[in-house]
């Protein structure tokens, strides 16, 4: 009777755990944003000391649907990526956005941030 039981549980926690590796291979995050975002003037200033300085006036510089794949592409980048935050001093948010996709596709990261 504890065999069956045990057999019984371990099979269901198999099965949870096969179907559940399944659905990380998918990685929704990795999926590219369009990028729509304007070209600017107005570039990232990031320093050790304050960390992002203007990530403010960024977002108030763009449009709602632009704002969102600004701040995608940035929480993307810290939480998913190994790049160093000071190589995104002096971009522009629309190349955050390229470096990210390009992050997202690439193994090589330094191939994304010298390309813009």
């Amino acid at each position: 009777m504890t065999k069956k039981i045990i057999y019984k549980v371990t099979s269901i926690l198999l099965v949870i755990f096969l179907c559940s590796c399944g659905v990380d291979e998918e990685k929704p995050s990795y999926k590219e944003i369009e990028n729509t975002l304007p070209d600017s003037k107005l570039v990232i200033k990031w320093s050790r000391a304050k960390g992002f300085e203007n990530q403010s006036e960024i977002f108030d510089s763009l449009m709602d649907i632009d704002r969102d794949k600004f701040s995608q592409s940035l929480s993307w980048v810290v939480t998913e990526s190994n790049i160093e935050l000071p190589s995104l001093n002096g971009k522009t948010a629309k190349q955050l956005v390229d470096i990210t996709n390009c992050l997202k596709t690439s193994t090589i990261e330094s191939k994304c941030i010298d390309s813009q």
